[in-house]
């Protein structure tokens, strides 16, 4: 194995989540690379008529992903939910371990 995929596993047993951006650079993809192998993977998906992406339910019951929900006020005091799609430090252990495979 590679030096950065056991990086990876050594925080796997972590409760940490990670945005998909910020984990793209730690895997050292480009963003939209990373949002594109989740989706050909079948990690992740866009519902018709929603903004962002959901994690498909198999990869949430395997650790590997996790929906944030953050509550947002807007100017005029309402406040709005957003859901953002976030790796687990388990997640991103296993794409590291996957993309080592693949190179």
């Amino acid at each position: 194995m590679l030096p950065k995929a056991e990086a990876f596993e050594k925080i796997a047993g972590g409760d940490e989540s990670y945005c998909i951006t910020n984990a793209a650079k730690d895997l050292q993809l480009k963003p939209k690379d990373l949002f594109s192998w989740l989706s050909t993977n079948k990690w992740i998906y866009r519902r018709p008529g929603a903004p962002g992406w959901t994690a498909y339910q198999d990869k949430i019951q395997r650790g590997f992903l996790v929906h944030k929900f953050t509550a947002i006020e807007r100017q005029d005091g309402s406040e709005k939910i957003v859901d953002q799609v976030r790796l687990t430090a388990k997640g991103v252990a296993k794409i590291a371990h996957q993309l080592v495979q693949y190179h």
